[in-house]
């Protein structure tokens, strides 16, 4: 399993997605959402195999639910690197709410809780009128191309960011500021 290692931690490179453990999900699903016990068996399988990076978010049903569970069963040192998504990240939506009051609870432990919210994303399936109407609006004129966000992600993973929590930044060209 490839590895990024932070501050001596070794953070796998692929991440469980997790949104089966929360809702009847997926166009071969014959099962069904899996219980409790299952999902933890799934859990504990990937940590096993060396992916502690479970991917959730507050869209898949009760998957946040479920890993709390498995979580609470765990000692620290065995805790996996919870990775969410939120979506349409402002200061007054209940999302950026949570994010900061997380921050505020966390910080004591020495974890931040910062969020990065790229604008739109050049690739080679964005139509083409989409770029072209979307890039009027950026101070930059134009769409971001993975370079652009990697940027942002590295300076959050990194020391250089040691007193940065509770943050949502826009990495949008420049959108957000008119």
């Amino acid at each position: 399993m490839r590895v990024t290692t932070i501050k001596g931690v070794n953070i796998s490179a692929l991440s469980l997605g997790t949104v089966q453990l929360g809702l009847n999900y997926g166009i071969n699903n014959q099962n069904g959402k899996p219980d409790l016990a299952a999902s933890c068996r799934i859990l504990d399988t990937a940590m096993e195999y060396g992916i502690n990076t479970p991917d959730t978010a507050m869209a898949y049903g009760d998957s946040e639910e479920v890993i709390g569970k498995w979580l609470a069963a765990k000692p620290e040192s065995e805790c996996p690197f919870i990775v969410t998504k939120v979506a349409g990240l402002d200061f007054s939506s209940l999302d950026a709410l949570r994010g900061r009051h997380a921050a505020s609870y966390y910080g004591q432990y020495g974890i931040r809780i910062n969020a990065v919210c790229p604008g739109g994303l050049q690739s080679e399936r964005t139509n083409p009128l989409f770029a072209e109407q979307y890039s009027l609006h950026t101070q930059v004129g134009r769409l971001a191309n993975g370079d652009d966000i990697k940027g942002t992600i590295l300076l959050l993973a990194s020391d250089a960011s040691a007193y940065l929590t509770g943050l949502s930044i826009p990495v949008d060209g420049g959108y957000t500021c008119i």
